[in-house]
């Protein structure tokens, strides 16, 4: 029998169907249906108009091979179910058919790449293929109540395809309580506990153990290739999001493995409590960082905050969109090892401090930063010490530094001080340099957004003392001198930067766009190499360089270059 996109065969018998009463009986055996969602819905109204749950739709065209029986509002069936989503065989009693909140149901499912993430309309959940058992009643959030246990062979979550899950437990209301073992040969999980998301306020209550994760191969952190994490977690939280939800999270003795090292992390703490409407969230630990911040605010603002902040000393700067009235109050203590886990080239030394505020309001924005020693990218810096202040008279942000050794030169008693007017941003640094700190260096800088929305970094006049020979940069104190670029340096442009001493010029200029342009050109007129070369032991160089060096594309080029008593 088929009726449009419905087609119907097997063994069929009826009684009472058109009684109207709760009396009638089906009886199908051997039976094929092949429909979908809507055909079947107006094939039967009166036995399924009700029934089917909406979901069902996503099914697209199914068919249903096997037997069943359908008494009153009472269902007994054995099938298997071939569906555009998947195939699933299942043995189900289940009374209360026509009030599917209050259906009782028991029995089993076989689901082989069933997509559940298309059921539910997610992409991050894939196909899953398991063996389940449930017993229970009802289908929606407020009158769920069923047992379920079973092996999980296979399930796509986040584009990794999870082997070997054993999940047993109690599904209420909607809280889950029971357990949960992944053995899968890129995560080892045993999980314990209870997650209900029934109330206003969601509660978190579980352990977890971590014995291995591929924290790379899941695709749950892709910046290193080795991204090995162990650990336990603990959590006791309550709440309906980040930002409101307040409680407890222990993580204890977890180990974390990258291409650099092995770390291991004895404790970390994360407490969320709340004070009205003022939230401080407090990290204590030994290896990662200790403090707190407070105050109000929505995470997923907070670098939108900080960028504003920043920003906010231009004018033209238009800000990026985040919540009023959020302010926040931060004081940490920062460890060197969970630096060394996310940015291994940077190491810091003990009692590195960052405190501050920061707010919707711009000019609230102050931060003080300390450490005593930090080595980055091949760069040594001796005590260094960060101020920022943007309702400050005098300074927005005065920088110290006691020595830097950069390998090929070192500098010391670096002192930088810049401060805001009429939308630009002013520097001046002054700092010496040199084995012996003979060297000495007297700099003007400038920083502005210009109408087209880019960055310019100008020169104006500036002095460098360099083995005993005064240079100037941008003698002539014009408005040349800097660099115009985007803020992704896709496109950079370097405008005749000049550096002259006496009758001797070196001038720079060219132009960069992204990776496929480079057209760099510098020019020497009477230049004694000897001025500008750093000090080298067991060396010495003299000679007179003039012409043009240019670097196009990936190819130097010397058109031409005359050099006269080179002598080392």
């Amino acid at each position: 029998m088929s009726n449009q996109g419905t087609f119907i065969s097997g063994d069929f018998t009826f009684k009472d169907l058109l009684a109207g009463a709760d009396t009638y009986e089906i009886n199908a055996t051997n039976h094929t249906i092949r429909s979908n969602y809507y055909d079947l819905r107006r094939f039967m109204p009166n036995v399924l108009g009700s029934v089917m749950p909406k979901e069902m739709e996503a099914l697209r065209d199914f068919s249903l091979i096997g037997n069943t029986t359908i008494t009153g509002t009472n269902l007994d069936t054995d099938v298997a179910i071939q569906s555009g989503l998947g195939n699933l065989k299942t043995n189900l009693k289940m009374t209360s058919i026509n009030n599917v909140n209050q259906a009782t149901y028991k029995g089993s499912m076989d689901v082989t790449q069933f997509d559940i993430g298309r059921l539910l309309g997610t992409k991050t959940i894939g196909r899953v293929t398991a063996n389940l058992l449930f017993d229970g009643k009802g289908f929606s959030q407020e009158t769920i109540n069923s047992e379920l246990s079973g092996r999980i062979s296979s399930f796509r979550f986040n584009d990794y395809t999870y082997q070997n899950v054993v999940v047993s437990g109690t599904l209420e209301n909607p809280i889950f309580n029971g357990k949960l073992t992944v053995n899968d040969p890129n995560m080892e999980l045993d999980f314990e506990g209870l997650i209900d998301v029934s109330d206003e306020r969601n509660v978190y209550d579980f352990d977890a153990k971590i014995k291995y994760a591929d924290l790379y191969k899941t695709n749950l952190f892709k910046r290193d290739s080795i991204s090995i994490f162990t650990g336990n977690i603990g959590m006791d939280m309550r709440g309906t999001s980040v930002d409101d939800v307040e409680g407890v999270v222990r993580i204890f003795e977890s180990t974390y493995q990258n291409l650099i090292d092995d770390y291991y992390f004895d404790d970390i703490l994360v407490l969320s409590t709340f004070e009205e409407e003022e939230r401080t969230l407090q990290v204590i630990s030994p290896d990662v960082i200790t403090g707190k911040l407070t105050g109000r605010f929505q995470l997923a603002d907070i670098p939108n905050l900080f960028q504003n902040a920043v920003a906010s000393i231009y004018t033209n700067y238009v800000p990026l969109k985040t919540t009023e009235n959020q302010y926040i109050t931060f004081n940490f203590e920062i460890f060197n090892k969970i630096v060394e886990v996310f940015v291994p080239e940077i190491k810091l030394g003990e009692n590195t401090t960052i405190r501050g505020t920061v707010a919707s309001d711009e000019s609230q924005f102050k931060l003080n930063f300390r450490s005593p020693e930090i080595t980055a990218y091949g760069n040594y810096i001796n005590k260094i010490a960060v101020q920022v202040d943007n309702n400050n008279p005098l300074f927005n942000t005065y920088i110290e530094i006691d020595s830097l050794d950069a390998g090929f030169y070192q500098f010391s008693e670096m002192n930088l001080i810049n401060v805001t007017l009429s939308d630009t941003l002013f520097v001046r640094s002054e700092f010496k340099g040199g084995p012996s700190k003979s060297d000495l260096f007297n700099l003007s800088l400038y920083h502005t957004i210009n109408d087209n929305g880019k960055s310019v970094v100008g020169m104006k006049r500036s002095d460098i003392l360099f083995k005993e020979n005064l240079w100037y940069v941008n003698e002539a104190n014009d408005t040349l001198n800097k660099i115009v670029f985007d803020n992704n340096f896709n496109d950079v442009i370097l405008d005749s930067l000049v550096l002259s001493h006496d009758n001797e010029l070196i001038q720079m200029a060219g132009k960069l766009s992204d990776s496929s342009y480079k057209d760099v050109r510098l020019y020497f007129k009477n230049v004694d190499i000897g001025k500008i070369t750093p000090e080298i032991d067991s060396l010495s160089l003299s000679g007179n360089v003039n012409g043009n060096f240019t670097f196009y594309n990936g190819k130097p080029r010397i058109t031409p270059v005359q050099m006269s008593r080179l002598t080392t």
